[in-house]
C-alpha cells in the first residue's frame, strides 16, 4: 500500500494522462534467456480491456507468479526487484497495467473491490492459455493488492498458491484504527481532536457500514456519526477507499484455505500490524498458512524505516524477505 498522502494526490488528479511507468517504477532488463509476451484481457463486467507482460524463462518453467501491487497507480513494471528473483529461479512474472494506467482501458479506481475484479478476469485469462495450462499459476498480493487476491480467491479463482505481504487480514478494516494511531503521514490528523477520538471515530464508521450499501448510503452514515461526535473536520478520511475497505471481510476464506498461503510481514510495518495480523491468524490454525516476520523492515520490506513519499529505494527489498518468499515459491 502506498502512503496515504500519495493517495488523495493521485485521486484530486484523475485527468492526469496515463504514463506508461512511475518514477517509483523501473522496467525489468530483458536478457537472453528470457521472453516477453504482451497479454491482454477484457473485464466483462465493466466493459474495459486491461494490458499485462507475461515475462519467463526460454527454458522449461512450471510456476507463474501474478504480483498485484498496493495502493496508488501502479503499471505493470511495479516490484521490479521481487520480479527480478522470480526470474533469476525459473519461475515467470505476470504484471498488469491497472485500469485508467498505462495501455489499460477504463477510469482508475483505487477501491479492493476494482482491483479483485479485474484480477479475477486477468486470472482466467492466463488459466484459458494453451501454452500455460501446465503451469501453476500463484499471486503475489501486497497490502491492497493482498486483499483483491484473498478476495478473488473467494470468488472462486483457483489458485495454485498465494503469497500475502503486509495483507491486512482482520475483517471490516480494523487495520485502518493502527494506521490511525501511527499516522505516519499526517493523513488521520483532525483538527482540535485527539487520535483516541479519531480511532472512535473511525471505529464508528466501520460498524455502520454495511456490505450492500453504496458509498451514498455510507457516506450518508458517516455524516451523521460525525455530527453525533462533534467532527467539524474529518470528511477526507470518509473516502471511497476506507468505506470500500471496512466492506472487506476475509478471515473466513483464510480460515477455509485448502491452497497453500503464504503471509509475510515486517515487524516495523507501520500501516499494517504484524502483531494484530499476526494474533488473527494463529487464532485459525489452518495448518495451509506459513507465517513469516522479518525483523526491521517496513511495509515493502525494505530497510527504510518510516518513509515520507514513494520512491525505488522501497523496493530494495531486504535479502531474508526475498529468500522467504522465494524459497518457498519454488518448494510449491
Amino acid at each position: 500500500m502506498k502512503l496515504f498522502h500519495l493517495i488523495l494526490l493521485l485521486v484530486i488528479n484523475q485527468s492526469t494522462i496515463a504514463q506508461c511507468i512511475f518514477e517509483y517504477e523501473q522496467e525489468i532488463t530483458i536478457s537472453e534467456n528470457l521472453q516477453i509476451e504482451e497479454i491482454s484481457f477484457v473485464n466483462k463486467e465493466d466493459n474495459i480491456r486491461l494490458s499485462g507482460t507475461l515475462i519467463s524463462p526460454k527454458a522449461e518453467f512450471d510456476k507463474i507468479v501474478m504480483i498485484v501491487p498496493g495502493s496508488g497507480k501502479d503499471t505493470r513494471n511495479s516490484h521490479f526487484i521481487l520480479s527480478q528473483e522470480f526470474l533469476n529461479n525459473n519461475i515467470a512474472v505476470y504484471r498488469f497495467d491497472e485500469r485508467g494506467v498505462g495501455k489499460s482501458e477504463g477510469k482508475y479506481n483505487y477501491t479492493a473491490t476494482s482491483l479483485m475484479t479485474d484480477l479475477i478476469y486477468a486470472f482466467h485469462s492466463l488459466r484459458k492459455m494453451n501454452e500455460l495450462s501446465n503451469k501453476k499459476i500463484g499471486i503475489l498480493g501486497h497490502s491492497l493488492g493482498g486483499i483483491a487476491s484473498i478476495g478473488a480467491y473467494s470468488k472462486e479463482c483457483e489458485f495454485d498458491f498465494l503469497i500475502q505481504m503486509a495483507t491486512p487480514v482482520e475483517n471490516n478494516g480494523a487495520f485502518i484504527k493502527y494506521q490511525a494511531r501511527t499516522n505516519t503521514d499526517g493523513f488521520y490528523t483532525v483538527k482540535n481532536k485527539s487520535t483516541s477520538e479519531v480511532v472512535n471515530f473511525i471505529d464508528e464508521i466501520s460498524k455502520s457500514v454495511k456490505e450492500t450499501d453504496n458509498y451514498k448510503t455510507s457516506k450518508s452514515k458517516a455524516n451523521k456519526i460525525m455530527k453525533r461526535m462533534g467532527f467539524r473536520k474529518g470528511n477526507h478520511i470518509v473516502n471511497p477507499l476506507i468505506i470500500d475497505l471496512m466492506k472487506q471481510n476475509h478471515e473466513e476464506t483464510y480460515q477455509n484455505s485448502k491452497i497453500p498461503i503464504l503471509y509475510i510481514i515486517g515487524t516495523e510495518d507501520r500501516i499494517v500490524s504484524s502483531t494484530n495480523e499476526i494474533t488473527a491468524l494463529n487464532k485459525m490454525n489452518n495448518s495451509m498458512i506459513d507465517i513469516k516476520v522479518v525483523e526491521n523492515v517496513n511495509h515493502w520490506l525494505s530497510e527504510k524505516i518510516a518513509p515520507t513519499k514513494m520512491e525505488k529505494s522501497l523496493y530494495n527489498m531486504n535479502k531474508k524477505a526475498i529468500y522467504e518468499i522465494v524459497n518457498w515459491t519454488l518448494e510449491k
